[in-house]
């Protein structure tokens, strides 16, 4: 344990000092942090396999090589190619994934140096590769006497592990171990598995073979943020029930508490690596200074999906992973400070004599100000929606994943599900939305609360007339589904259920509904009922918000449902308070000239409270989930996804037309299969989204073609 750990610490080192080489000091402190801090590093370092001196391996072939292309002097470069040549033989004998870093820089040496440069520098390396490797064979065959016939019997043939690719999990199965230690020979082993192979390709057919490859086997190689360190310590703890083993290992009491750091860090990982690729593209290959990293990580990908797939054997090659991350992070970081510079426009001002004659003039930087605006605040609603098909579609507790094969690719199931739930919170965004507007709105009117409130329902019921009555009509020719719906208990019932309907009032007086989706009718109805209430009672707002919380738990009535307007009067509430004391543009003003550490901040805040949000009884604590977490998201969306150019205009186009996709999305999902049957999760929801939004387009020509909007208020 003591050499591995020493070995573990060599390679931490290597990674900032090779930090330090590609960057500057200040960027590879933290590079360096990043590392020490690194759970799967004091996970493996406690017992002594390949993967800890295959890891070191990684480190210091990346350090050699950028060592070698930073050094001007040629006898220098062959030098440090000549180290580079050894360390892959070393690195060949002790791990094979690590010896893809080793061909990683190779091809980056061939893209980036003259032919000259290449042949010279490649020499040396071969040469010193083929001796090293030769070197090494000498003690190995001397230690390892086996005889021609052992190795003829003992040896497992490489269609093993292609074999092993293609099993169920894509990984080790000691099935397959024993099938093939089963033969004699080599030769028959590897008979047996080219026609096992055969059988696991032909069951599986193209399509599924290329499923199994790019959904099960990357879930097993890259969905574990411990990369099965928490698995390896659990098995033989040095010391039962302790706290380290109660935190570290996989069956421990505390353990989530490590996956919510491991999980945090192994996205961030992730999205770096992901950044460093796209921010990369267009940069010439000299300006690339974690190529090498990229083609390494690439390399390995392509590795693992045809080889046996195990998340540990990510290990090996996590000191080139975390470079490279941090490379994305760098680079996203060295592109929002050059936003931040476009966000200084310059005037040009006269600068006059004492006597006001002529003079000179002067450059004064004009800061453009970030503001919660209507733009902002549509681009705002267009994430809600975008959250609200995505959650109707995959939540947990849907029949819908147990009657249609739902590919999630790259992902695990159970985290897109996961994440679907918790996108029930985009009823709390367009609440926050809603009481914003609605106290900004009622700030500045001119008539009296009664003739304001009648004014906001009719405005808001009138959209959703159009798309009731156009439903009425489409769905009563297609199935009849209204008639049966409202028609049950007799005609004046039937008659009494829609014009319950109508008014938006289903669910507030529990009558039945076409679309029980539109529950939130009644809640917008009965907000904008008691806004002029909140409002004549402002200055004691503050004191409104905990009485919200308390008052359900004193009267012993507790968690209304996730369909109650109570549940979300909390977060009604939040906003006008920040609509009141102008919240969110104070925040967007707060520490402008520490963007990308707000930015970290935030983001990690918003993974933190994921995490809680999974954890904390929603019975319990609803204010959190349909309140705190949900106004952490939007500080985070408004400031770094509204304002982006791209996103922040497709977002606000959704917005434009959230409201007849929130009418109309459900029927898609209700009357129509084939949103399930797609082959791919995203293509299902792309599918829902472009059929709701063509949907909504369409409606609002409908209503220009008939004029409906101009003779409810007179084109207003």
């Amino acid at each position: 344990m003591i050499v591995s750990v020493l070995i573990t610490q060599i390679s931490i080192s290597m990674i900032y000092r090779t930090a330090r080489f590609v960057w500057n000091e200040q960027r590879a402190f933290w590079v360096g942090i990043a590392a020490l801090l690194y759970v799967p590093f004091y996970q493996y370092a406690l017992f002594l396999y390949n993967d800890t001196p295959g890891a070191c391996g990684a480190a210091l072939l990346i350090y050699c090589y950028i060592r070698l292309r930073q050094e001007s002097n040629m006898c220098k470069k062959m030098i440090w190619a000549a180290v580079i040549g050894v360390l892959g033989a070393v690195v060949l004998h002790i791990k094979i994934i690590t010896f893809i870093v080793f061909i990683a820089l190779v091809i980056d040496e061939l893209l980036r140096d003259k032919i000259k440069v290449i042949v010279m520098l490649g020499g040396v390396i071969v040469f010193f590769f083929v001796a090293g490797y030769q070197l090494m064979e000498i003690p190995v065959k001397a230690v390892f006497q086996i005889e021609e016939s052992e190795v003829n019997r003992y040896e497992f043939p490489n269609t093993h592990y292609i074999m092993m690719m293609l099993n169920t999990s894509g990984g080790f199965k000691q099935e397959d171990v024993d099938y093939t230690w089963s033969f004699d020979s080599y030769e028959e082993k590897r008979e047996a598995n080219i026609q096992r192979i055969k059988e696991r390709l032909a069951d599986r057919g193209v399509l599924g073979t290329i499923k199994h490859i790019l959904y099960t086997k990357q879930l097993r190689t890259w969905a574990d943020s411990c990369i099965a360190g928490d698995n390896y310590v659990s098995r033989t703890p040095i010391r039962e029930n302790s706290f380290s083993q109660q935190l570290f290992s996989m069956n421990g009491d505390w353990h989530w508490i490590c996956l919510l750091y491991t999980w945090i860090v192994h996205i961030m990982l992730l999205a770096g690596i992901l950044l460093s690729s796209i921010l990369s593209f267009q940069k010439k290959i000299e300006e690339q200074k974690m190529l090498i990293g990229r083609i390494a990580v690439f390399g390995v990908f392509l590795f693992l999906s045809l080889w046996e797939c195990n998340s540990r054997y990510l290990f090996t090659v996590m000191p080139v992973i975390i470079l490279v991350a941090s490379d994305g992070i760098f680079l996203l970081s060295d592109r929002i400070a050059e936003d931040e510079k476009e966000t200084f426009a310059h005037r040009i001002i006269p600068v006059r004599g004492i006597t006001g004659g002529g003079g000179s003039s002067m450059r004064v930087p004009i800061t453009k100000q970030k503001s919660f605006g209507l733009d902002i605040s549509l681009a705002l609603k267009g994430i809600a929606i975008a959250m609200m098909l995505f959650h109707h579609l995959f939540r947990n507790g849907l029949g819908a994943h147990e009657r249609y094969d739902i590919v999630y690719f790259p992902f695990p199931e159970t985290n897109i599900r996961n994440i679907a739930t918790v996108f029930k919170i985009c009823v709390a965004l367009f609440t926050f939305i809603s009481g914003y507007g609605l106290y900004l709105n009622y700030k500045k009117t001119k008539l009296c609360a009664f003739r304001w409130v009648l004014q906001r329902i009719v405005k808001l019921l009138s959209s959703y007339w159009f798309v009731l009555i156009l439903c009425w009509g489409i769905l009563s020719i297609l199935n009849g589904y209204p008639q049966n719906k409202y028609f049950g208990d007799g005609f004046y019932r039937g008659v009494t259920n829609m014009f319950v309907e109508f008014l938006g009032c289903a669910n507030l007086l529990r009558t039945p509904t076409i679309n029980d989706v539109w529950w939130y009718m009644s809640a917008a109805v009965i907000y904008i009922v008691m806004l002029p209430f909140i409002v004549a009672q402002e200055d004691k707002l503050l004191l409104l918000l905990p009485v919200t919380a308390i008052l359900p738990r004193i009267l012993g009535i507790g968690y209304q449902g996730g369909t109650s307007a109570y549940s979300f009067l909390f977060m009604f509430l939040v906003g006008v308070l920040c609509a009141k004391y102008d919240l969110v543009n104070r925040w967007l003003c707060f520490k402008q000239d520490k963007i990308l550490f707000k930015f970290l901040a935030e983001l990690l805040l918003v993974i933190i409270g994921y995490k809680f949000y999974r954890k904390i009884p929603l019975e319990l604590f609803w204010e959190y989930h349909f309140g705190l977490y949900p106004l952490l998201v939007i500080f985070f969306a408004v400031e770094f996804l509204c304002f982006l150019p791209v996103v922040g205009k497709i977002f606000s186009f959704l917005g434009k037309y959230s409201a007849n996709i929130f009418y109309i999305h459900s029927f898609f999902i209700m009357f129509s299969g084939f949103i399930y049957e797609l082959p791919y999760f995203l293509i299902s929801y792309i599918v829902l989204m472009g059929i709701s939004l063509g949907g909504s387009v369409l409606i609002e020509a409908l209503k220009e073609v008939f004029g409906y909007n101009k003779k409810l208020f007179g084109g207003g």
